[in-house]
This record gives structure tokens, sequence and C-alpha cells, in this order.
């Protein structure tokens, strides 16, 4: 698929439920995708927040592959597996993910985490996030959750974003 040209706050692809049953996804495959929202320079406002994650596994997915995309220009994050409901007993929580061998970057957007693995204790566990190449983004990788994997992973050319000043985190780190 190519998916591109998102609105401000849009996702490319998002996978979650709705938070009032235990329902999930599982088995997921997302793979040779190009996710892109076709950020301009032009759109980097030095007065809001930029908003979007180009794939984004959200409170509910047992299960799956996100492989060999290439991820470009969101204003958050790029991939993010998350789940962060202070309601957890009723959403199944992001377990047994591998993201594996894609291409991201922030491209011509001014803030953007490559990814973001993150929620609150035991939401987002056994997860494997190996041989990505994240580059040419503004802002440091997350890797929390619990007994998560990163490895061989590539960060190059992370530098700070040039919307600190409106709020947005300025953190130069690759993770």
């Amino acid at each position: 698929c190519i998916i591109g040209r998102a609105s401000f706050y849009a996702g490319g692809i998002v996978v979650t439920n709705s938070l009032i049953n235990t329902d999930y996804v599982s088995g997921i495959t997302i793979t040779n995708n190009i996710v892109d929202k076709g950020w301009t320079s032009a759109e980097n406002s030095t007065t809001i927040p930029l908003h979007g994650d180009g794939i984004f596994l959200l409170h509910a997915v047992e299960g799956g592959l996100v492989q060999g995309n290439t991820v470009r220009n969101w204003g958050h994050v790029g991939i993010t597996l998350t789940a962060y409901s202070a309601d957890s007993p009723r959403i199944h929580r992001v377990h047994h993910i591998v993201v594996d061998h894609n291409d991201i970057s922030a491209g011509a957007s001014a803030y953007m985490h490559g990814f973001d693995v993150s929620g609150l204790a035991g939401l987002v566990t056994f997860n494997v996030i190996k041989r990505n190449y994240v580059h040419d983004y503004t802002t440091t990788c997350h890797a929390l959750g619990s007994n998560n994997v990163f490895l061989s992973n590539i960060f190059s050319n992370v530098v700070g974003t040039s919307l600190h000043s409106i709020g947005q985190s300025y953190q130069p780190y690759g993770m």
C-alpha cells in the first residue's frame, strides 16, 4: 500500500480497539508499505505542535509483524507500540510484535520520534524491535514497556527539533 497526505492529527495505519471490552487484533502483518504524510517544510508551524503517527498499534494487539515499511514525514512518531489507558483491565495490551527492517525518517517534518514503544506497567511487553534504520529525525526514540528487546537498530542524524520553543520536547538523542 502507499498511504500519503494525511490530515493534521491523522495516523497512517492505526490498529486499536474502542476500550469498551477486551476485543483485540491478533496476527497482524504490516509489510512493504510506503507510509508518507506528504509533509512539506511550509507546514512546520512555529505556533502549533505537530501530530500523527505513521504506523500506530494501540491498546489491543496480540502478535504481529511490522516489516520492510518506509515511514516518513510524520509529525509525532514513525512507528508506535503503546498502551496507556488508565482503564487497563479493559484492554488487551500490545504483546509479541516484531518491528523489523523498516526505514523511518522525519523527512520534512520538524518534529518526529523514530519509534515509540511505551505504556503503563505490564501493558507493552515481549515485543522485538530490530534492524530498523531510523534516520534524519528530530527527537529521541522511546524504549519502554517491559520484557521488550531492542537490537541491531541504526540511528543516524538525529537533530534537535526547531519547534521546542512551542512545547515540543527537545531530545536530540538516538534512543
